[in-house]
Formats: structure tokens, C-alpha cells, sequence
């Protein structure tokens, strides 16, 4: 569901190009590959595929928890907020482990 939340916003911004980084191979999987799947989870990539479809291009990658650090706090803090998150605002937590990804190791 974020992955669709996040091509909606991208979406909206006009973005043209996009990269699409997830720690679940399965996921990534079933984007790359769809099958016929009438689950819930099926249903959710289709969703995801019929958005991705306004896009120039689109990469989907499987990247370690590690790497995925950002998205994984911003997650977390999703979930353990009671009030809604603006975009125009960008939480100290998540600046530091933004500036700390771009640091060398």
C-alpha cells in the first residue's frame, strides 16, 4: 500500500521517471512478473502496476533492510503517530538518517 501511496504522490508532483526501492523480494517479484492472483495481495499489485502505468519509467529494485533505512523509520513513524504527516515538513529523525546515508562509510 505505501508503494501505491508513494506513485500517487509522485503522481501528483509530475514526476516522469521513478525508482522504486522495497526490502520485500516478494513484492518485487510480483511487479516484475505479475500472475493472474486474486488475492488481496494480487489485487494490491495490480493496483500498484495500473498507477505505475502513468509514469515514463519505472524501476523496481529489492534492496537489504539496511539499505532502506529511511523508508523503514519513516514507516515506523507512520505508525506510531496519532497526527497526520505533511510533506512540507521533514522529521529531525528522518533528516539524520538521510544526512547519515549520504555519509561515507
Amino acid at each position: 500500500m505505501a508503494i501505491r501511496q508513494g506513485l500517487e504522490f509522485a503522481v501528483e508532483q509530475g514526476v516522469r521517471d521513478v525508482v522504486v526501492e522495497t526490502d520485500s523480494q516478494l513484492v518485487v517479484r510480483a511487479l516484475l512478473k505479475p500472475k493472474h492472483d486474486l488475492t488481496h495481495f494480487g489485487r494490491l499489485i495490480r493496483s500498484i502496476l495500473e498507477v505505475a502505468t502513468c509514469f515514463d519509467r519505472v524501476t523496481y529494485s529489492w534492496i537489504r533492510r539496511t539499505g532502506n533505512l529511511v523508508a523503514h523509520k519513516l514507516a515506523m513513524l507512520a505508525l506510531s503517530s496519532d497526527s497526520e504527516f505533511f510533506y512540507s515538513h521533514v522529521p529531525d529523525v528522518i533528516a539524520a538518517t538521510v544526512e547519515a546515508d549520504f555519509m561515507p562509510n
